[in-house]
């Protein structure tokens, strides 16, 4: 889920701090990353090696690029890292423990 930081410092009632709930992985989520030049996209990659970029730009409601081309694929193994370019921002790199 998308998280509000301010709400939980501030607040005892963590579960009001929650946003919006992302779903579009079928297995568990094993990197994530905010662009730090185009702050409102927010990438996850997952066991199935599946990588999905979001807008977050209206954050009660998300929505993502289709996936990106050979994600989720037999080659493509659970996803370890995910890492967005720090110079051009639609750069990104990824690892999986299969080494794809």
């Amino acid at each position: 889920g998308i998280w509000n930081p301010n709400a939980l410092i501030c607040s005892e009632a963590s579960e009001s701090a929650l946003i919006q709930h992302l779903s579009r992985h079928r297995g568990p989520v094993r990197g994530l990353e905010f662009n730090s030049l185009s702050p409102n996209h927010l990438v996850s990659g997952a066991d199935e090696g599946e990588i999905c970029i979001w807008d977050i730009s209206k954050p009660a409601e998300p929505t993502h690029f289709p996936p990106l081309k050979g994600s989720g694929s037999a080659t493509q193994g659970e996803i370890s890292f995910l890492s967005w370019n720090s110079k051009v921002q639609h750069i990104l790199a990824s690892t999986s423990y299969n080494g794809t």
